[in-house]
């Protein structure tokens, strides 16, 4: 990546390769925060890196740590684990990604105590440093990635979001964070980018990167494998039914590729600045963004 800093639409920095206070979990104390914002979206040279190991960028290789802070989250069902969808590391232990990924959510418009929800979290593994969202994926692909699950302690999802299942808007406020059962370890594969702070303007550019399915991709299981395309920020939906207020901005593909299942909750990176601006929301040729 050379010196370029790296931002996503909700998340976007440099990163620095260094230890972060140890933590009791929870939401970040601020010595945590202090040094989360020195360290997240900047690379540290001198890591020795394994350059024999590529991930999928709509069939051209990308080398190892092309995005150190994607997440593949998947989900047990069915007596395996299953590709669901994607998210962005921002944290030490929080992973950024949509509500609607969540399929349990309440409907009963009643407040959430402390604004978390929890449902069935035993069932969700996340996988970070990647080329694929499970290992029968990579098998099938002849590639050795490394999987080391990470496991799910409690899910913070908008109030908004909940009331929003109940007046039957299912857009409204679709963010959600997975706290991890424990924290990372920060390495040149594996680090954060940072929350931005300011809204994405019409005319920003950057790149999706997610584990959804490959339109260009014929004959391989395109689903689960991580790629990248380029956007562009919109100021409106065009000819999208649905309201939207301050919280959401839209993205049109660049290149007449579209954002497909398991891209939901990719985080939207732009190498020029130093945040994270927002991710993607709803898969759709016009893609939502939402900015938290």
């Amino acid at each position: 990546m050379g010196s370029s800093n790296f931002w996503l639409l909700l998340l976007v920095g440099s990163v620095v390769c260094r230890n972060i206070s140890e933590s009791k979990g929870g939401r970040l104390r601020r010595q945590e925060n202090r040094e989360l914002l020195e360290s997240c979206g900047r690379f540290e040279r001198g890591h020795d890196e394994n350059r024999t190991v590529t991930k999928s960028l709509y069939g051209r290789p990308v080398s190892r740590g092309e995005a150190p802070w994607a997440a593949a989250i998947t989900l047990f069902y069915n007596g395996k684990l299953n590709a669901l969808a994607s998210g962005t590391l921002i944290s030490p232990r929080h992973i950024l990604t949509s509500a609607h990924v969540l399929f349990n959510t309440p409907k009963d418009c009643e407040e959430i105590r402390n604004k978390t929800f929890q449902s069935n979290l035993a069932d969700f593994n996340i996988f970070l440093n990647t080329s694929c969202s499970t290992s029968s994926i990579c098998n099938r692909l002849n590639r050795y990635d490394q999987f080391s699950p990470l496991l799910v302690k409690k899910v913070y999802v908008h109030k908004d979001y909940i009331k929003s299942q109940c007046r039957g808007d299912r857009h409204a406020k679709d963010v959600a964070v997975f706290e991890l059962s424990k924290d990372v370890n920060f390495s040149s594969e594996i680090y954060p980018a940072c929350i931005s702070t300011r809204s994405p303007e019409p005319g920003d550019r950057g790149y999706v990167y997610g584990f959804g399915r490959d339109p260009s991709e014929k004959k391989r299981p395109d689903l689960g494998v991580l790629k990248t395309y380029k956007t562009v920020v919109n100021k409106t939906c065009d000819g999208d039914r649905y309201y939207y207020d301050y919280f959401y901005f839209c993205s049109k593909n660049r290149n007449g590729l579209i954002a497909c299942e398991g891209d939901s909750g990719s985080g939207i990176i732009d190498y020029a600045r130093t945040n994270d601006v927002g991710f993607l929301k709803i898969m759709k040729q016009i893609i939502e963004l939402e900015h938290v």
